[in-house]
């Protein structure tokens, strides 16, 4: 509005959908073979974390510029189901823990946010067997960035040492007050072990957001058959089936992350 009237305008493009997480779920991967698709316009960065980080606004904007320009130049745009997809793997946990890096109780809840945003939002959750996902992020996460040297160096012990501390602690808090509240007061000394605690973070999602705008699947399932979860994530996301030579290259290429 404060603009001039003489200013170029162009079209700035919020993501209508979003792959939650969980991180160490195969939401790369899920992610990688979904941008193959055509009518899913490229962005900047796969997972740029704008709503548990604290990132300007119009930094995440600038993110989808270029598919936007393609998409605001197409003659056909209006015809065509083209989206945005942010897949930012800390979103589903960081539901309760504050809004846009802030990390003081928030009387309004990061889903809660989303909803009053973008009410029409779609969401893909990707959740695997809690006790898998959790050596997978030690194993990530310290080999990559060494976040967990206080353990021991990279090994299966050291992750055992890891693992009782973070469930001692969690136990010890959840003795004294609710097993959500502990998820969230504990996610910085365990953030890993909350990971997989879906069911402190899911109530507050399903309470913003109705059943159907919702797909969750399993990483175990999507390992075993993807082409039927690569079917069923394009149909949620109103995404036409692609040709044959397209979809055998979704389903061909290598595992991603």
């Amino acid at each position: 509005a404060s603009a001039p009237a003489s200013a170029p305008t162009e079209l700035c493009c919020l993501p209508a959908a979003h792959v939650l997480g969980v991180s160490k779920c195969g939401t790369t991967d899920l992610y990688a073979r979904l941008a193959l698709h055509p009518h899913l316009l490229p962005s900047e960065n796969k997972g740029p974390h704008f709503w548990d980080e604290s990132h300007p606004f119009g930094w995440y904007l600038r993110l989808y510029a270029k598919g936007a320009s393609r998409l605001s130049a197409a003659a056909e745009a209006r015809r065509r189901s083209d989206l945005f997809l942010d897949a930012s793997s800390n979103t589903f946990t960081w539901s309760g823990i504050g809004v846009r890096g802030r990390r003081h109780p928030q009387p309004v809840l990061l889903p809660h946010v989303l909803a009053w945003l973008q009410p029409q939002l779609q969401l893909l959750l990707v959740l695997r067997e809690p006790g898998r996902r959790y050596f997978s992020a030690y194993w990530y996460y310290h080999k990559r960035y060494g976040i967990y040297r206080a353990f021991g160096p990279l090994s299966a012990a050291s992750f055992d040492r890891m693992a009782r501390h973070e469930t001692a602690a969690f136990e010890d808090c959840a003795a004294r007050s609710a097993e959500r509240r502990c998820a969230r007061t504990l996610f910085d000394g365990g953030q890993q072990l909350v990971k997989g605690l879906y069911a402190a973070s899911l109530p507050d999602w399903l309470g913003a957001f109705p059943p159907h705008q919702f797909l969750i699947l399993r990483l175990e399932d999507y390992e075993r058959r993807p082409a039927p979860h690569l079917r069923a994530a394009l149909a949620f996301l109103g995404l036409a089936p692609p040709r044959r030579a397209l979809w055998q290259r979704m389903l061909a290429q290598p595992r991603a992350n």
